[in-house]
């Protein structure tokens, strides 16, 4: 019996040296150094391909304005002489001189030239060796209204001089009409073919303020350039 309890003696001290050793094995083990576990970065997908230029437009790639219509004269009046009225009987195109060009009779006030040919002048509204009225010779033609004296061509055929004579419609070279074209011809059964027009090329100096002369005669009227042969009549 006391060998029993000496041996469970034994046994309970050892048990106990056991235990109190193992926290000193334990505190002198070096304790093992925990490294960081690298969290992965999610890879960033590299671009695909990089723009090195901005992309260039051609003319195809822009598209074109809309044209804008251009306006529709629905009212486009010709000139033609009303009758009674008085006026300068006017080129319609200013050719070299801004002041146009007017038929004219050569000289003025008392050295006026009525046996001389008409002449294309630099327009000077208000004076009477230009003004004229229409309609007076039998209801046609125009009337140089100071002198009473109608414009009459000195032959019926091309290149003929323009004159002022007694107005007469019976009377060769007279007279003359206007249509809604601006030519100033003579009144035949076969129609417009000889119209009163100016001579091309260059205005001579005819003295005065910078003014300047043509000469005056009949055309063929459809084979001389239209801006020789359109007149208008304009006011004074």
């Amino acid at each position: 019996m006391t060998g029993r309890l000496l041996a469970t003696a034994l046994l309970v001290l050892t048990a106990a040296g056991l235990l109190a050793c193992a926290p000193r094995a334990l505190n002198s083990a070096p304790s093992a150094t925990i490294e960081p576990t690298a969290t992965a970065k999610p890879a960033v997908a590299a671009p695909t391909s990089v723009p090195t230029a901005f992309p260039t437009l051609t003319p195809t790639d822009i598209p074109a304005p809309s044209p804008t219509p251009s306006p529709i004269a629905t009212d486009v009046q010709t000139p033609t002489a009303a009758t009674g009225s008085a006026g300068l009987l006017s080129l319609a195109d200013n050719l070299d001189d801004p002041q146009g060009y007017c038929v004219d009779v050569v000289g003025f006030g008392a050295n006026i030239r009525l046996d001389a040919p008409l002449q294309a002048h630099t327009c000077k509204p208000g004076s009477d060796d230009q003004l004229f009225t229409t309609g007076d010779n039998d209801g046609r033609g125009f009337r140089l209204v100071e002198h009473h004296l109608c414009l009459a061509a000195a032959m019926e055929e091309p290149n003929a001089e323009v004159i002022v004579a007694a107005c007469d419609s019976g009377m060769v070279g007279q007279p003359f009409l206007i249509n809604k074209e601006g030519r100033v011809y003579l009144d035949r059964e076969y129609g417009p073919t000889l119209c009163l027009g100016v001579a091309p090329g260059s205005g001579e100096p005819a003295g005065g303020r910078n003014h300047l002369r043509r000469d005056l005669a009949l055309y063929d009227c459809d084979h001389t350039h239209p801006v020789l042969i359109t007149w208008e009549m304009v006011n004074p």
